[in-house]
C-alpha cells in the first residue's frame, strides 16, 4: 500500500505531494487526514495523508516512519476545499494547507530571551542607603534564572 503524502513545508505549485510506502505494521491504522512523519532529504518532516492507493509508478520508494496522531487533522471535506482553494488561487496545495493547520506542525521559532524585572522593596531600617520616602525600591533584571544584574 502506498500513500500520498503533502508535506507541510513551502513547495512549487507543480509538486503537490509525493508517494510513500505504508509499512506493514501501519497499514490498518493509517487514514486520510492524518499528519506522519516521513524522511525527506536528510531530515524527518510532517506531512499529512492526501490519498491510499494500492500502487505506484515510482520506484525507490521511503517508508513512512510513524503516525503522529491517530486523529485525523484534515476531514475530506476541508481537504476538497483546500484543493478547490488551491487552482482557484493558483498557489499549491501545500501553501493553502499549512494556512488551516495549527501553529503546533509549523516550524517552531526559537525563544527569545526576555529581561523580566524583580522588585525587591525593604525598609529603610535595613537599608544602607535612607531615601526620603522611607523605603529602598531595587530592581533587578533577570537575564537567565542564575544570572542576576543589580540596577539600582
Amino acid at each position: 500500500m502506498y500513500a500520498e503524502i503533502l508535506l507541510l513545508r513551502k513547495l512549487p505549485k507543480s509538486i503537490d505531494f509525493f508517494d510513500y510506502q505504508v509499512p506493514e505494521k501501519l497499514k490498518k491504522q493509517i487514514k486520510i487526514g492524518q499528519v506522519v512523519n516521513i524522511p525527506f532529504r536528510r531530515q524527518e518532516v510532517k506531512g499529512i495523508v492526501l490519498n491510499l492507493k494500492s500502487k505506484t509508478t515510482f520506484k525507490n520508494i521511503k517508508k513512512i516512519t510513524e503516525i503522529v496522531d491517530k486523529k485525523e487533522l484534515i476531514t475530506e471535506n476541508q481537504l476538497n476545499l483546500a484543493k478547490y482553494t488551491s487552482k482557484y488561487y493558483h498557489v499549491s496545495l501545500s501553501t493553502v494547507i499549512r494556512q488551516i493547520t495549527p501553529p503546533l506542525l509549523k516550524k517552531p521559532r526559537k525563544a527569545k530571551k526576555i529581561k523580566t524585572p524583580f522588585i525587591k522593596i525593604s525598609s529603610s531600617k535595613n537599608s544602607a542607603h535612607k531615601h526620603s520616602a522611607g523605603f529602598r525600591l531595587t530592581i533587578f533584571l533577570i537575564d537567565a534564572p542564575w544570572r542576576l544584574q543589580n540596577c539600582k
